[in-house]
């Protein structure tokens, strides 16, 4: 499993990659490409199918380890953006579109560096607090993230709050339908990301096992989003008018998701 090994057309340092950049330097250049992945591997893997993700994380850790190596990443770097990286492609399967050819391969790099960057960041961060400090900068600095700390995990535990209320709409949704049975099952494996019980499950229940399989798939753009949605709108439009603007939905729901991590 390799990569192709070019430094024609390098980024700016500091500046992230971008995905046209990537996509770019995937395809010309000397030297050795990530090898081609299976159509059938890919859309398993973007159905959950535990099987299919394992064989993808084994394909290209490697790899990707090599790519990172040829960009300059030290060992030790390498190592630690590689796990990052497929953690973000596991997380990200499920929005990824193949396009054309290659796009798989160009998307991962894209991935990669980007890791790469973020973490050269933090770690550039670490350093800088590590600088000796005069005793009254360091307790601002100590005050203030405190400070922030608290604020963080307020706004993380209020993000809870909302999501527990989002995914009991969503149960409310299922229980119209006849099927709470069958939330029960689809919250339980999604919050545990477990999918190996969907064939006993469908057999007990008298369910084909690509139903239950395509109401997991569909339900975060399906019963899910709407029941945000509607959550959203119990926030902000169910009360008097705020002083300052309103966020969109769409605001709010990436602020929701920033609170969240």
């Amino acid at each position: 499993m390799h990569l192709e090994v070019t430094t024609q057309g390098a980024p700016i340092a500091g500046e992230p990659w971008s995905d046209a950049a990537i996509a770019a330097r995937s395809t010309r250049g000397s030297g050795q490409f990530l090898s081609p992945t299976p159509d059938d591997l890919l859309s398993r893997a973007q159905h959950a199918d535990a099987n299919a993700v394992s064989d993808l994380l084994g394909q290209y850790g490697d790899a990707i380890r090599s790519f990172l190596r040829s960009r300059g990443a030290r060992e030790d770097e390498a190592s630690d953006v590689t796990q990052g990286t497929l953690i973000g492609m596991w997380r990200g399967l499920g929005r990824f579109r193949r396009e054309k050819p290659g796009a798989f391969r160009a998307w991962l790099c894209t991935i990669a560096m980007n890791q790469l960057f973020n973490f050269r960041r933090t770690q550039a961060k670490v350093e800088r607090l590590q600088e000796p400090l005069a005793p009254v900068e360091l307790e601002r600095q100590l005050a203030a993230s405190q400070a922030q700390c608290c604020e963080r995990e307020a706004r993380r535990r209020r993000a809870f709050e909302i999501t527990d209320r989002v995914w009991q709409r969503v149960a409310e949704l299922f229980r119209e339908e006849g099927e709470q049975v069958l939330f029960d099952y689809l919250y339980d494996s999604i919050h545990a990301d477990v999918t190996a019980g969907d064939a006993d499950f469908s057999r007990e229940l008298h369910y084909s096992h690509g139903y239950v399989a395509k109401r997991r798939h569909d339900l975060p753009k399906g019963e899910y989003e709407k029941a945000l949605r509607a959550e959203y709108r119990h926030l902000h439009h169910s009360k008097p008018q705020a002083i300052k603007p309103l966020p969109s939905y769409e605001e709010w729901a990436r602020a929701l998701l920033d609170d969240l991590g």
